[in-house]
């Protein structure tokens, strides 16, 4: 299914996190395993599902609001296709090099939703940590 709308970008960013937190045992250091658990457990998931609702009431209210940061139009669209070939390249692979250029493009997108509807830095600085984390 292709991603039309920033709230399916945001569900999928879910799915992806949700795939490397249950993949701690081989992608992160013995120490923060637990902690990046607990985190995504206890505080990130659920600030996500409240910055999705959001993010699909702007869209639905108010989607001029979003051209400002290249989130509506050819613009939306480009961004998304590629970040759909890295979601699925990733989900059929599942590789170390695959998550983190899914990674990127989570970048490129959550920093102009985030720039035009704030709320979502958490998730983007959980995102960067899951980032940081990964061991080579």
């Amino acid at each position: 299914m292709a991603t039309e709308t920033l709230s399916d970008f945001l569900h999928k960013v879910k799915e992806t996190l949700e795939i490397a937190v249950s993949s701690r045992g081989v992608l992160f250091r013995q120490e923060l395993r637990e902690l990046i658990s607990i985190a995504w457990i206890e505080t990130v998931s659920t600030r996500l599902g409240y910055y999705t609702a959001e993010v699909d009431k702007v869209e639905r209210k108010d989607p001029k609001s979003l051209s400002e940061h290249g989130l509506t139009g050819p613009e939306l669209t480009a961004k998304l296709t590629g970040f759909d070939l890295a979601f699925e390249a990733f989900k059929q692979w599942g590789t170390v090099r695959l998550l983190k250029k899914l990674l990127g493009w989570i970048n490129s997108i959550l920093d102009s939703v985030i720039d035009s509807i704030p709320g979502g830095g958490a998730i983007k600085e959980f995102k960067e940590l899951i980032e940081n984390a990964i061991e080579e």
